[in-house]
């Protein structure tokens, strides 16, 4: 998100931001110290071969991050080594809706500092650990015609993302971005007609 800045964010406390650009020493550091903390916050529920695991999903998480890359958080709703990824983006529209299809249920979803825009939940049944369950991928699409600002998750069981998701609609309802020119961003209407979730058909007596 290179010259966009963040002027008001709610970030949970048990989401871990991820820094960008860590050369390889400094990655495997901070990998050292996530993995100590969730021993320590995870006390009798840790297990040491969660510790193989989420080094290679940390380091391998951290390496992908650039300068310039939005914010992206970490959470684990669960002392287990699944975690969530979070991330906040924008892009530029026309490549935006081009290379990123909607894919999934939309419905409308407005917030304070952004504006009106779109919620998408992707859901699919699969295989995982040798379990069938619901896997569950979610994103929040506000566009203003130049800019589209992206607030999406990566795919996790729905129970996981079920956990996450109070704090990740705080975060969204909170934030509030300027652009380069230092204005604040306001999405545009989507321009196909969505359902609110809070619409309900009403049937009166007689009709």
């Amino acid at each position: 998100m290179a010259q966009w800045h963040i002027a008001e964010i709610y970030e949970p406390d048990s989401w871990l931001p991820v820094p960008t650009d860590m050369p390889g020493p400094e990655r495997t550091e901070w990998t050292r110290k996530v993995i100590e903390s969730l021993r320590s916050s995870w006390g009798d529920e840790w297990q040491d071969e969660y510790a193989v695991v989420l080094v290679a999903a940390l380091d391998g998480i951290a390496s992908t991050r650039q300068p310039g890359d939005g914010p992206l958080y970490l959470c684990w709703p669960l002392p287990a080594p699944m975690c969530m990824t979070i991330r906040i983006n924008v892009f530029d529209s026309p490549i935006h809706r081009e290379a990123r299809p909607v894919r999934g249920e939309a419905v409308y979803h407005e917030a304070p500092g952004l504006g009106p825009g779109v919620h998408h939940v992707r859901e699919r049944r699969d295989e995982v650990l040798g379990h069938e369950m619901d896997l569950v991928a979610a994103s929040f699409v506000f566009d203003d015609g130049r800019s589209t600002v992206v607030v999406e998750t990566d795919e996790v069981p729905a129970g996981v993302a079920n956990l996450v998701a109070p704090d990740l609609q705080r975060l969204v309802q909170s934030l509030v971005l300027r652009g380069p020119d230092g204005l604040s961003f306001r999405a545009l209407p989507p321009p196909t007609t969505l359902v609110d979730t809070d619409d309900r058909w009403e049937v009166e007596d007689g009709a």
